[in-house]
């Protein structure tokens, strides 16, 4: 009798913990996804850096459908970076179109918004393979899935995605200096 107490009560604890978990991520459908960010206590710092990249920012308030793989407050931790950098690097999770964790399996490779510099008329391909997603050689998990917004749906994901300047910087310099090798030797 005791053990069936204790078991009713362990699943009335779950419950609403569950309960509590979804009332304070829950997004507003009819918020755009800005909006939606300034109001999620998970993305407290993601909030705090689009005041610093206003072009961002007003591309996620515009009608339109985009799917924004979100940074928590965990992932971006201390960031050391000018507001271009900022800019790219949220350009990268940002996908125009709506992909919902339905469309999840099998692996996917969507185009992000940041331009390809190799092929400016391209966004930068990431790795969509379940719940988990790579740029580079990056990865993420997604903690949260589907928060539906009224230009969209955000993503909220973990701690892999830190924000690493010199890898995009290294990236960068080395991609532009391979294609100015193969144009010189082809």
């Amino acid at each position: 009798m005791i053990s069936m107490k204790y078991l009713i009560l362990s699943l009335l604890l779950l419950f609403f913990h569950i309960l509590s978990i979804s009332i304070v991520t829950a997004q507003d459908a009819t918020k755009n996804i800005y909006n939606n960010i300034a109001n999620t206590p998970q993305l407290i710092t993601l909030g705090a850096l689009l005041n610093l990249v206003p072009t961002f920012t007003n591309t996620i308030t515009l009608p339109g459908q985009y799917t924004f793989f979100a940074p928590n407050n965990d992932a971006l931790g201390a960031i050391n970076a000018n507001s271009t950098e900022i800019q790219d690097f949220l350009n990268y999770q940002l996908i125009n179109g709506t992909i919902t964790s339905q469309s999840f399996n099998p692996k996917s490779y969507p185009k992000s918004m940041l331009m390809d510099p190799l092929n400016p008329n391209q966004g930068q391909a990431i790795v969509i393979d379940g719940m988990n997603i790579r740029c580079g050689w990056k990865s993420a998990s997604i903690v949260l899935a589907d928060q539906v917004s009224s230009n969209g749906v955000i993503h909220i994901v973990d701690g892999g995605m830190k924000f690493i300047k010199f890898f995009i910087n290294f990236i960068s310099f080395n991609l532009s200096s391979m294609h100015d090798f193969i144009l010189i030797f082809s």
